[in-house]
């Protein structure tokens, strides 16, 4: 290479790379043509030189001032040389604050090139002496030293200070540990304070050295914990802090107080520290967002100074926390939030902040359509705050929400989109966004609906509706109901009658396209003993038909005698063609006392009536004993067949007594002196023997000793008292063969 090229590759080689090449120009110089190269000019910096602008020949070598562009005078190298331009240094950062044992150090940054710059920073001795005493306040603490210390902490001490100290307690002593960290260094150690039960004042119990000399060399001792053995008196609380120390010639200086730490006595032996943990052990948070923990505390069982917890974060600008561990977002990042037990442990909680929650992903569907606009509606998603809708006339192609169309931050999740072609197929998705104080954060997109303008109706659902219910008679059934697009339509409940569904009941839906809740009463007339139901809701321009299932219910009645005795029915067979049976006078919703008393009721009709021997027929045509408790069972709801009007035999009685699915009232005692039964009851069928060991007369039992029957005797229907029936000195002279009873105390 030629020379003139070395002397400008050595001093301005990044310079050259920019060379811009000119047309060759014929200028003769003894026979030489020039082949001129214009080279810019480089700006010097903090770090390099420049270099002006200028030419260079590729053929002679030579280089020529800028305005020399025939080359007629060439230069040197040296003169195109600019120099090399001075650090614009910031104000310095100090990396170490001077002590009266070494100097600090400060390092300045170059605004333009970064380049750094440590010089050291002289101590500056502190007007002699500093103002000590043995007792004054500092912290908020009242402070009692062995030894006069400094009053006002100095600012070289300040990264000394001890985070915090916690203690763990033990047989007749306590003791106390301490954080521990480069910047302790400085110290030469730490002074323990000590406030004992309910005294207010800290007075110095140890003072910890922390260098120590070895062979003439001071060396750093990492000692963090000091046992206390004077702690032990019991049932006595004692709380600590502590300061780190510096002598230097007259002067003892101290840093700011530490955090307390607190344990307490028992009768035998100090109380272990508490153990506790956070309700929550991290936190997610967006900007602004607030959450709160809680510390539980699981030892001893005695809380000592439970309510003495402090909080902390590690990152106030991240995440904030009071008093009461309420936690508040400052910006996103991740820090964890502390809370200082009365030990001085610590239970902690990670809290990670992000702008704005990403929202969940929303599912979409269409709900009606039309020959021009399609409603469109989605879920509620977590974290969302609004909804942008996106849209594709071609399934490719998508436009992107404006606001004009009212398609971006949508409140809520339904949309009608309009001014569609009729019969043109469109595509459809949506995007959850969390916009949060300046943050926004977006869903992925939901699933694509694809959909033609042309007429569709929503679908009609009901939910709550069931196909089978067995109920107690005589109570009121309601359904909840829930109707998705209720339209305000008025739904018809209707009951199977034979074939044919009747309307029993309508019911005016609530207003509106979403889900709403709404109650059905049924009518008493489901208290049949088993019917059919269903719901109708008829269509709209909007909403489809409903109907639903057919519900079967089961009534269920009020009063039934157990399985194994006579069952009660709400209506009874003739068992014969033009046989007479009395009118039942209970349904389902009735009960013990209702059916005694219909019992005799349908007995008190035949009061009076001639006794015809073999009869059971209506009243006013005659009737018998056995044919008169028939009658009375039938209005009763009770059936005694295969004893009936049509089928009874000449010992129909005895059949009864001894056939029937009747309840033997077996410890039945009669007392003839006061005419009246013990553990018998209204409604109950005393039986009688008429010949030897032949049971052949009834009667009703009404209560208080009296009785009603078809007398054979008198020859009609009469009450009488049991007394008569049973006396040796009367008319009857019967004695009782046992009782029945029809209903039984369930």
């Amino acid at each position: 290479m030629k020379k003139g090229i070395i002397k400008l590759t050595a001093l301005f080689t990044v310079a050259l790379m920019c060379m811009t090449m000119i047309p060759s120009a014929a200028f003769a110089e003894d026979d030489h043509v020039h082949s001129m190269e214009y080279v810019e000019k480089v700006e010097a910096t903090c770090q390099k030189s420049g270099m002006e602008a200028h030419y260079y020949c590729s053929g002679c070598d030579n280089l020529f001032a800028k305005d020399d562009a025939e080359g007629k005078t060439p230069i040197e190298g040296e003169d195109l040389i600019i120099p090399i331009k001075k650090h614009d240094w910031d104000d310095g950062v100090v990396e170490r604050e001077a002590t009266p044992k070494k100097p600090g150090i400060i390092t300045y940054t170059c605004k333009v090139c970064g380049t750094k710059n440590s010089e050291e920073i002289e101590y500056v001795d502190p007007p002699e002496p500093v103002k000590s005493a043995k007792k004054f306040s500092l912290d908020g603490y009242k402070l009692q030293f062995s030894e006069a210390v400094g009053k006002k902490p100095q600012k070289f001490m300040a990264k000394a200070k001890v985070d915090h100290v916690w203690v763990k307690g033990g047989k007749q002593k306590v003791t106390v540990y301490w954080k521990v960290n480069n910047d302790m260094k400085i110290a030469d150690g730490l002074i323990i304070l000590r406030k004992t039960g309910s005294s207010g004042v800290y007075k110095e119990v140890k003072r910890v050295l922390l260098k120590k000399n070895d062979k003439g060399t001071l060396k750093w001792d990492p000692k963090t914990y000091f046992v206390d053995k004077t702690a032990k008196k019991k049932n006595t609380s004692y709380s600590y802090i502590a300061v780190a120390y510096l002598v230097e010639d007259i002067n003892t200086y101290i840093t700011h107080c530490s955090d307390w730490a607190a344990a307490q006595t028992s009768a035998s032996k100090l109380k272990n520290v508490y153990k506790a943990d956070m309700s929550k052990k991290s936190l997610s948070l967006q900007y602004k967002g607030t959450a709160a923990v809680k510390v539980n505390i699981s030892k001893p069982k005695t809380k000592f100074m439970a309510g003495k917890i402090r909080w902390y974060s590690d990152n106030t600008k991240v995440a904030k926390v009071s008093s009461k561990g309420k936690v508040t977002a400052a910006k996103p990042g991740s820090t964890k939030i502390r809370a200082r037990l009365a030990s001085g442990n610590d239970v902690t909680c990670k809290v990670s902040v992000v702008g704005a929650f990403t929202p969940e992903t929303p599912k979409l569907k269409v709900d009606i359509a039309s020959n021009s606009s399609i409603s469109l509606v989605w879920n509620k998603t977590k974290n969302a705050t609004s909804y942008d809708i996106y849209r594709s006339d071609d399934g490719i192609h998508w436009k992107k929400p404006s606001a004009k169309q009212g398609t971006t931050k949508i409140k809520g999740t339904a949309k009608k989109i309009t001014g569609l072609k009729k019969g043109q197929r469109y595509a459809f998705y949506v995007e959850a966004r969390n916009d949060n104080h300046g943050y926004t954060a977006t869903s992925r997109h939901s699933n694509v609906v694809y959909q033609k303008a042309v007429i569709k109706r929503r679908p009609t659902v009901v939910t709550g509706w069931q196909t089978s219910k067995k109920l107690y008679a005589g109570q009121s059934f309601i359904l909840s109901l829930t109707a998705t697009s209720p339209d305000g339509r008025r739904a018809s409940l209707q009951k199977l009658n034979g074939k044919k569904w009747v309307t029993q009941k309508t019911v005016t839906l609530p207003k509106g396209a979403g889900k709403a809740a709404f109650k059905l009463l049924f009518p008493n007339t489901w208290w049949g003993h088993k019917t059919s139901w269903r719901l109708v809701i008829p269509r709209t321009n909007t909403s489809d038909e409903y109907v639903s299932k057919t519900l079967v219910i089961q009534s269920v009645r009020v009063y039934q005698n157990p399985s194994q005795y006579v069952q009660i029915k709400d209506t009874i067979d003739k068992h014969g063609y033009n046989y007479y049976t009395s009118k039942v006078l209970v349904n389902s919703t009735s009960n013990r006392y209702n059916h005694v008393e219909a019992l005799i009721t349908t007995a008190n009709k035949y009061l009076g009536d001639t006794y015809l021997n073999g009869k059971s027929g209506a009243p006013g045509k005659g009737i018998d004993a056995p044919g008169l408790v028939m009658q009375s069972c039938y209005g009763a709801g009770v059936d005694l067949w295969p004893i009936s009007p049509s089928t009874r035999p000449i010992d129909c009685t005895e059949r009864i007594f001894k056939g029937s699915k009747l309840a033997n009232v077996s410890n039945y005692d009669y007392d003839p002196k006061s005419t009246d039964f013990k553990n018998v009851y209204r409604g109950d069928l005393i039986f009688f023997y008429t010949g030897k060991n032949y049971v052949g007369h009834v009667a009703i039992y009404l209560g208080l000793g009296k009785v009603i029957h078809a007398s054979q005797v008198t020859g009609k229907v009469e009450t009488t008292t049991l007394k008569k029936l049973v006396s040796k000195d009367g008319k009857y002279k019967y004695k009782i063969a046992g009782v029945k009873r029809i209903f039984c105390f369930i």
